[in-house]
């Protein structure tokens, strides 16, 4: 069989949190060398069993929580391969990210060795120096598909002073994984870094930030105990992990997170731990990556069990995996008590100005774009992507909430989104070979509904009609209204300064900029003679009236040329949330039920 067939085989494997075994159970057994990490450079000696005469090895092409190629193999500096004495071994090259070795004998184990420039951070991936070594599994870890289920090892040669921070279990310097799927979905911190343990709810929960930072550890205890507190609430206490890792690299431009299967890895600036403002918003990055140990973690669509670790894994389910996982961080730091209830609608408004206001949202459906997400998400970057697509985060986020309110509303308060994920929870674990349809979250939605919810599938998930907001928050005594623009005028061109003038950078569909023919990559210099050396678009276009029509003059390609744009939108304004004054008790209900508490 094909590594390829291999590939799709469904994994029943096991999770971080058991006794460690033996290394003597090991199938494949991984020796990381560290001696060049100054040069950013990490030596991996693979051992694996050869099957017929032949090794096949595999590094895959993406990691979870990014829905996008990033092609590892390409950071593989030099390989080899020998048998157990040391003798050379034909090794070949067949596929970009596929290796294959000829073994002396039928069952022998073959060293594969190479070598891998690690100096990604910002993609969460790899990143070795003087200070630590971050490996994230899939971009690190050949794959051997025939072993894929069998245990790994993984054995650090680690630096003097080191220490090591991983969901994975440890004895010394050695990690155990029960399979090739636990080991890419469990990172590896190891270097000079700051630690905290502490129980919460249950769960051994470890802190480990590496960075010039000093945190307060009081103030994370308590934070993350609480987010914990209310998600834990929402799966109804089920709670399928015994330890919990928290790895944060803090470290200038740091900024996002990836889930694991009971670690996260999340990036912020040092800055985040000395000022409130910047901490309240990581907490926000917390609650979202926790939240994710169940959602995509536990239960997964179809589409994404078992990982096809060399090729894009297809779902329509995205704005569920990343959509809800949105709602629910900004909705737990409410739920905890962290974040006031005026901030919470202040950040529902600025969502519906996201979602309305996106021309992509009348061409692209939320399911078309979380199957696009490996095009047009996490692929290449395209000016014009707004203009044709929808962002599952924030988009799938209104739509979750709208869900939960109608939900509510259906059952007088009784049932919610709540409810639906631990029906997911419950019925789909990915480690039994088990994904969730689009079906099955329309069957789950209707059944706690009391009725057909299909419509709104069909329409607000399947199809391109805005989410209601307005009629779901309704429900809850909250009022959503447009606010006015100041009489500002729409241009519909984001521009970056450049020299003397502006660089667009980006054109909305439907815009005077957009219709009048100015193009991305323009370098606007004036505006009715109005230079730009010196002003934005805004502070220009402040002389003028809705219908005006103005000269802009810019380069393009090098020639100077003017285009005239007609200014004949106004500017949308954002939205104001509040509540209303005179709720009825059974909005009441439906608000405290919603948000927790009075």
């Amino acid at each position: 069989m094909t590594a390829l067939l291999l590939l799709t085989l469904v994994s029943l494997v096991g999770l971080p949190g058991q006794p460690a075994a033996e290394p003597e159970a090991a199938a494949v057994r991984y020796r990381v060398d560290l001696s060049n990490r100054a040069q950013q450079i990490v030596k991996i000696e693979a051992d694996i069993p050869a099957v017929d005469g032949v090794a096949e090895v595999v590094l895959p092409v993406w990691r979870p929580g990014r829905y996008g190629v990033l092609d590892f193999a390409a950071h593989v500096r030099e390989w080899s391969a020998a048998d157990a004495a040391g003798r050379p071994l034909p090794t070949q090259k067949v596929r970009k990210d596929v290796w294959r070795i000829e073994a002396d004998g039928d069952d022998d184990t073959v060293t594969f060795a190479y070598e891998i420039y690690a100096n990604d951070l910002g993609t969460r991936t790899r990143h070795v120096d003087d200070t630590h070594a971050f490996l994230s599994g899939s971009s690190i870890f050949v794959l051997s598909p025939p072993h894929r289920d069998e245990l790994h090892l993984v054995s650090l040669d680690l630096p003097d002073g080191w220490k090591i921070a991983s969901g994975l279990d440890q004895e010394g310097s050695d990690l155990f994984a029960d399979s090739y799927d636990v080991l890419m979905d469990s990172p590896i911190e190891a270097g000079h870094f700051a630690s905290h343990r502490f129980d919460a709810h249950g769960v051994d929960t470890e802190v480990a930030i590496w960075g010039d930072v000093d945190p307060d550890w009081q103030a994370i205890e308590r934070d993350f105990s609480a987010i914990a507190d209310v998600q834990l609430q929402v799966f109804g206490g089920d709670v399928h992990f015994d330890r919990y890792v928290y790895i944060i690299h803090a470290y200038p431009g740091g900024r996002g997170g990836t889930e694991h299967l009971n670690s996260t890895v999340c990036q912020t600036t040092p800055a985040t731990f000395q000022d409130e403002s910047r901490y309240h918003g990581f907490l926000g990055l917390i609650a979202h990556e926790y939240f994710h140990t169940w959602n995509v973690k536990r239960f997964r669509p179809a589409g994404l069990v078992p990982y096809g670790f060399n090729e894009e894994n297809y779902t329509s389910m995205l704005w569920l995996v990343e959509g809800t996982t949105s709602y629910y961080d900004d909705l737990t730091l409410v739920r905890a008590g962290i974040t006031p209830r005026d901030e919470y609608f202040d950040r529902i408004g600025s969502s519906t100005t996201s979602v309305e206001d996106r021309p992509g949202a009348r061409r692209s459906s939320l399911s078309d774009s979380s199957f696009d997400a490996w095009l047009k998400f996490w692929g290449p970057s395209s000016p014009d992507h707004r203009n044709t697509s929808v962002n599952f985060y924030t988009h799938g986020a209104m739509v979750s909430l709208c869900l939960d309110l109608l939900l509510r509303d259906s059952t007088d308060g009784e049932r919610s989104l709540d409810d639906v994920m631990r029906e997911l929870a419950d019925r789909f674990d990915w480690t039994e070979g088990n994904g969730y349809t689009p079906s099955d979250v329309r069957a789950i939605v209707s059944d706690i509904a009391g009725r057909d919810m299909g419509w709104f599938f069909d329409r607000h998930i399947d199809g391109t009609e805005p989410p209601p907001i307005r009629a779901a928050l309704a429900h809850a005594g909250v009022l959503i209204e447009r606010t006015t623009a100041d009489d500002e005028l729409l241009f519909g061109a984001s521009t970056t300064r450049e020299g003397v003038g502006l660089r667009v950078t980006r054109l909305a569909e439907g815009s005077p900029a957009f219709a009048a023919g100015i193009n991305v990559d323009d370098v606007l210099t004036s505006i009715d003679g109005w230079s730009l050396a010196d002003r934005s678009i805004s502070d220009a276009l402040g002389y003028f009236e809705l219908g005006d029509e103005v000269a802009v003059s810019l380069a393009r390609r090098g020639r100077q040329r003017d285009i005239i744009v007609t200014l004949d939108t106004p500017q949308p304004g954002g939205f104001e949330v509040r509540e209303v004054d005179e709720p009825s008790e059974r909005q009441l209900r439906i608000r405290d039920g919603w948000l927790g508490g009075s």
